[in-house]
C-alpha cells in the first residue's frame, strides 16, 4: 500500500505538468487563431489601403500609381498574404505596432496616450 502511494506521488506531478502544457498549447492555438481572424478581417476590408491612405494624406486628390507602389512596398502590402501575416504576428508579439498612417507617429505611443483613460473606465465599470 505504501509503495502505491509513493508511485502515485511520482506520477501526479508529471500529470499536472502535462495538463499545464496541454492548456498552454490550447491557449496558444486559440491566440494564433484569433490573430489570424483579425488579420484576415483587416485584409478583407473594401478598397486598397495604399490608395485610401494616400488620398487621405493628399486631401482626397488623385494619387499617382508610383506613389501607391512606393507606399505598398514601404508597408509590405506588396508581399504575399502568408508572409504579411507572419511579419504582423511577429511584430505584434514584440508589441511593435508600426506607425500610424494618419499622422506617422508610433502606434504604441498613441495607445499609451489613451490607455490610462481606458483602464480607468474599465476599472470603474
Amino acid at each position: 500500500m505504501a509503495d502505491r502511494s509513493l508511485e502515485e506521488s511520482r506520477v501526479r506531478p508529471l500529470g499536472l505538468f502535462r495538463l499545464a502544457l496541454h492548456r498552454f498549447a490550447r491557449g496558444l492555438a486559440t491566440l494564433v487563431g484569433v490573430a489570424a481572424i483579425v488579420f484576415l478581417l483587416m485584409n478583407a476590408a473594401p478598397g486598397d489601403p495604399a490608395s485610401l491612405a494616400l488620398r487621405t494624406q493628399a486631401g482626397r486628390g488623385t494619387v499617382s500609381p508610383d506613389a501607391v507602389a512606393a507606399f505598398r512596398a514601404e508597408y509590405g502590402l506588396d508581399r504575399p498574404l502568408p508572409a504579411r501575416f507572419a511579419a504582423w504576428l511577429r511584430r505584434a508579439a514584440l508589441l511593435d505596432f508600426g506607425r500610424s498612417v494618419q499622422d506617422g507617429r508610433p502606434v504604441r505611443e498613441r495607445i499609451g496616450e489613451t490607455l490610462s483613460a481606458t483602464v480607468a473606465l474599465n476599472v470603474s465599470a
